[in-house]
Formats: structure tokens, sequence, C-alpha cells
């Protein structure tokens, strides 16, 4: 049933949409060729059904013949001349990206405000006095006449439809974006001159350790009283003990990931059958693949990875490399895989890694790369979990050592994942004092769980501004 529904999709997508570019396309042309002659000479032949039929029809001058003629006056009867132009476009845009836009799901809402516009546009003009016989349609008209007028009068109608015009307006260009303009214009000044109280409380780098502090005069005191002082200071610095990092970290206990994260499953021993059967079938189909291609090799290792396991194989005396690297999207078509990729050779031995994506996926979980003797033996607290290897070894770094960190890829890949897992391993494993983290989330979305962190500067920020004067 899915097939059938994705297969028909597009179809009615092609079909509405050249459907709507020629009902704009004749509207157009019927508009802008449109004369008042034409329709005098339509009255004129007295048009019956039988003259319809045998398509007896006076000369007209209109691009689109008769029925151009009668299909523009017919429009600019019911919606005015002005607004059947713009129906005209918007129907041949419209038909245009149903054909050619991917996502008109997304264009969708946007088309619609954009034709409220304007219909707003054509009411308001009427409303503030626009009496042309050009702009007036036998709807609009009854609009203003026969419901705004009589319950909101003219100024009320006018105001009414302007309000409704401006917020079509924010729908369109996004009211985020036009409310910051206006914010902006207000708070610039502000920004520059006056920062605020929160910011002035809480100085980024103070300034005071570094000024000489002015010491009162000591009063004269005698000799004895002096070395009583001495002695007491010399006891109370020896029974103080300096204080230990655990110390001033008591206050905030590290989270115990223990009890928050989730436990990896075992594999049951159906799913460890179904693994080695999967890797048998894989590794005969791969070596009986290369002997079509007159290449021998004998798979010798297998590297078991979540997502991807290499297969070690051994070539034959005398085969060159390059007839294994050729052989990638041949040996993808064979075993049915999205894509191969070819070690050769795998660095520091004499086999050629074959790289084949497995049948199922398996989940990465963090709590398993926290407890690996990788991560515990290394004291760093900018040490960051990024997943595994193909060997299914953990993928651990320290954050420190990496002067930029660009997360990319195409939607679903894993973006958001990556970055959390990233503050996650900080969070559990540094005290606020240890590292300080300023984040930054535009869309008010991936980073607003963070908010009350202790290990922020300053709360997680919104506006592009901030940023600046906070870096």
């Amino acid at each position: 049933m899915k097939n059938k529904d994705t297969e028909k999709k597009p179809k009615s997508k092609l079909i509405l949409g050249f459907i709507l570019i020629a009902l704009g396309a004749l509207l157009f042309f019927s508009l802008l060729s449109f004369t008042y002659d034409d329709i005098v000479s339509l009255k004129q032949a007295e048009l019956s059904f039988k003259k319809i039929v045998t398509l007896d029809f006076p000369y007209t001058r209109n691009m689109i013949g008769p029925f151009g003629a009668g299909l523009a006056w017919v429009f600019q009867i019911i919606f005015s001349e002005p607004f059947s132009f713009f129906l005209s476009v918007f129907l041949f845009i419209t038909g245009i990206l149903y054909i050619f836009g991917s996502k008109i799901e997304k264009l969708t809402r946007k088309l619609i405000f954009i034709f409220l516009f304007f219909v707003w546009l054509t009411l308001f003009y009427l409303s503030v006095g626009g009496a042309f016989p050009i702009c007036r349609g036998i709807v609009f008209t009854f609009i203003i006449d026969k419901i705004f007028y009589p319950i909101f009068n003219s100024v009320g109608s006018a105001i009414i439809l302007g309000l409704a015009l401006f917020g079509t307006i924010i729908f369109i260009f996004e009211a985020p974006t036009i409310l910051n303009f206006f914010k902006s214009l207000f708070s610039r000044p502000e920004r520059k001159f006056k920062p605020s109280k929160e910011r002035k409380k809480k100085p980024l780098i103070s300034y005071k350790k570094h000024e000489k502090e002015i010491e009162p005069p000591t009063p004269k005191v005698k000799k004895e009283k002096k070395k009583k002082d001495k002695k007491q200071k010399i006891e109370s610095v020896a029974t103080k003990t300096p204080k230990t990092t655990d110390e001033e970290d008591s206050s905030y206990p590290l989270p115990d990931y223990h009890k928050m994260l989730q436990d990896s499953p075992s594999m049951t021993k159906h799913a460890i059958e179904e693994k080695r059967k999967e890797i048998d079938e894989k590794s005969k189909l791969l070596q009986s693949k290369l002997k079509e291609f007159d290449i021998e090799g004998d798979v010798v290792n297998v590297n078991i990875g979540p997502v991807i396991t290499q297969y070690e194989l051994r070539p034959a005396p005398g085969t060159k490399i390059s007839k294994y690297t050729a052989l990638a999207d041949d040996l993808a078509l064979a075993l049915k895989a999205k894509s191969i990729r070819i070690v050769a050779p795998i660095p520091g031995k004499d086999t050629i890694g074959f790289e084949i994506p497995n049948n199922k996926s398996e989940f990465i979980y963090l709590k398993e790369v926290l407890d690996s003797d990788e991560m515990k033996n290394d004291p760093s607290p900018t040490l960051i979990a990024l997943g595994k290897d193909i060997t299914g070894e953990p993928i651990i770094t320290d954050l420190k050592d990496l002067r930029h960190l660009l997360i990319a890829g195409e939607t679903g890949s894993g973006k958001s994942v990556c970055l959390n897992t990233i503050l996650n391993t900080i969070l559990y494993r540094a005290h606020p004092d240890q590292v300080r983290l300023i984040l930054f989330d535009p869309k008010k979305i991936e980073l607003s769980l963070y908010k009350k962190v202790p290990h922020l500067v300053k709360e997680v920020i919104t506006d592009f501004e901030d940023v600046v004067y906070l870096l």
C-alpha cells in the first residue's frame, strides 16, 4: 500500500501543477489583451447554443479569442482587474512550485498568506475611498458596502483592514524577524552605552586582583604584644590546611550517570547466531564475487562494529591492489549494500579491508563509553565521547586540543545527538569551577534544556548582539 501511495503522489502533483499553470497563463493573457470592443461585439452577435456548438463566434482582438474576452470580463466584474491579474500570476507560480518544488508543503502556508495579503490590500484600498471602476468587483464591493461599512463605518473599516494587512505581512516575512528589527531600533543605543545591570554585576574578567590595595597604617604596639601576635599567627597558619579541589567542589556533587543513563542491552543467543550467520554469508559472498572477476583471496579476520563491519582479506600472491579498489561499486551491487569502502592495504598489515554496512545498525549508549577504561583513566574535564569506531572501540578526544569543532551533516544524520552527547559528557565529569560554558541557541529549541546548568557563564543566549558583547 505504501508503494502505491508514493507512486501516485508525484503524478497528482504534476497534473495539478500543469492545470494551475495553464489556468494562470490563460487568465493573464486574457486580461492583458482585454478590450471592451470585444464584449460589445459578443453582445451584438447574440450568441445562442447552436452558434456555440457550431463555433460561430465573432472576431475578437483578445489573444485567447472569444473565450479569453469572456473570461477576462467575468473575472473583472467579480474580482476587479488588479486582483484578477494577481490571481493569474499566483496560479502560475503555484503551478511551477507544485512541479519543481520538492517542499511544497512548507510553501503552502506562505502562499495562502500572500493570497490573503492581496485580498486585504484590495479591501483596504476600497475602504479608504478607492472608487475607480477598474478596482471595483462584485465580491469586494459587497464585503465593504454590506458588511464593514454598516458595522464599523469607513474609519473603523480602514483600521481593522489595516491591522489585518499588517498581520499578514508579519506572517509572510516571519514575525521574529520584523519584531527583532523594531526591537533593535530602540535597544541598540542602550546596549552601546548602557550595559544591563546583570552584566555589571557579573563581569567576565575581574581587574580588581591587579589593582594595588591601599593598606591602612598599622598602629604602634609594644614589642611583647607583637611577639604574642606572631606566635598566634604561626599557630593559626600551622593548623590551617590548603583546600583541595575536592573540597572546593563539594558544594556541587557530580551527577551519577550510572543511575541516569540507560544500560546497553546484552545480545541474546539468537542475535549472536544471526550475527555469525550474517558474517559467514557475507564473507563467502565477498570471496565468490571476487572470483568472478578473476581475483583470489581469503577472509582471514573480521572486525565487527556497531554500524559497519570490516572484512580483512589476504590477497593471493601477485595480485595488484588496484584491482580491488576498482570493484567498490560492483561489490556494493552484489552485496546489496548502499556503499562499500575499500582500505587497500590496511596500515601495518598484509590484508585489504572491505568495510560493509551491517544489516541492522546497533545503538551506541553513552553509559558504555563513559565506563570505558580510556575515559576513566583520563582525568581531563574536557574529555568528550564521540561514539565508536569500526572495531567497536570508543572514540574519545579532548576538547581543549581542538581549536575548532564543526558538526555538519544532512537532516537526520545525528548532529543534535552529537552535540548533546558532547555537553553531557562534560557535565557528568566536570565541576563548574573546572569548565565554564557559553551556549548560543538562536532557534531557542536545541539548548533550552541546559538553561539551569551551573557551568554556564550566562543563561542560554538567543540574541546575536548578546554573544558579541559576551565574547
